[in-house]
């Protein structure tokens, strides 16, 4: 029910207005799905490190134009997936893509919708989720771009005039951040996504604020769940 409102709340003021995301992970491609619109976008359903995102970012579009190839490569865990691998050595872990085929058919098609878009003028916003591999440079060096509408977003305690420090998203009992969806999922705990798309101002609004509250409820009830659960499990493993 309350991402539906909050959906609800994104249509009706983004309306029809015309803009892509830019992102290393998973966070935004919802906001697609909200508005009914077709990815203009190639970073959907994948991940980047934070070293590999921000060499794309330094030439977005040279980047976007060259020939993807893929790594032969062991991925992490037991989970397989496609990993394309770029030209300048960029690696783009395609995790919800089941082939090489796909990943690349896909990636290819989007790329040719995001310069298209970009060549037209369309707004771009830059997000980079900072996971536990990010450092306070890698900060540093994402705010020395040049995009004029980026923020990035961690549990690295940083002071950057483009980054939001979010210790109540990381993993419980880590300072690891939440994967990108999740993060999304609770966007409107520290800004409003639909108000930054029109006025690119990274700030709360009142709806913000009232969804942080209810939202933030929300997750930490799941998290009591998680615990409560867990220490049930614990206790009855202690007494076997």
């Amino acid at each position: 029910m309350i991402f539906k409102i909050q959906s609800q709340y994104e249509k009706k003021i983004i309306g029809d207005f015309k803009f892509a995301i830019i992102t290393n992970n998973c966070w935004g491609y919802d906001l697609y799905k909200s508005l009914d619109r077709k990815y203009n976008t190639p970073f959907v359903g994948l991940f980047m490190t934070p070293d590999s995102y921000l060499s794309l970012l330094e030439d977005l579009e040279g980047n976007l134009q060259e020939e993807l190839q893929f790594a032969d490569e062991s991925t992490p865990g037991n989970t397989k997936y496609p990993v394309g691998l770029l030209p300048s050595g960029i690696k783009i872990h395609f995790m919800h893509y089941e082939t090489q085929e796909e990943a690349n058919f896909k990636w290819r098609r989007r790329c040719q919708r995001l310069l298209q878009d970009i060549h037209n003028g369309v707004d771009v916003f830059v997000v980079f989720c900072i996971d536990g591999g990010g450092r306070k440079d890698h900060v540093r060096k994402f705010q020395s771009l040049s995009y004029q509408n980026k923020i990035a977003l961690g549990t690295i305690n940083c002071c950057f005039p483009c980054y939001l420090y979010l210790p109540q998203m990381a993993h419980f009992g880590s300072n690891e951040i939440v994967n990108g969806k999740r993060l999304y999922r609770y966007r409107y705990c520290y800004f409003d996504v639909a108000k930054w798309i029109i006025n690119k101002r990274i700030q709360k609004s009142m709806f913000s604020r009232l969804f942080s509250v209810v939202v933030l409820d929300l997750f930490v009830y799941k998290s009591l769940i998680f615990l409560s659960a867990y220490y049930r499990k614990y206790h009855n493993n202690r007494h076997r």
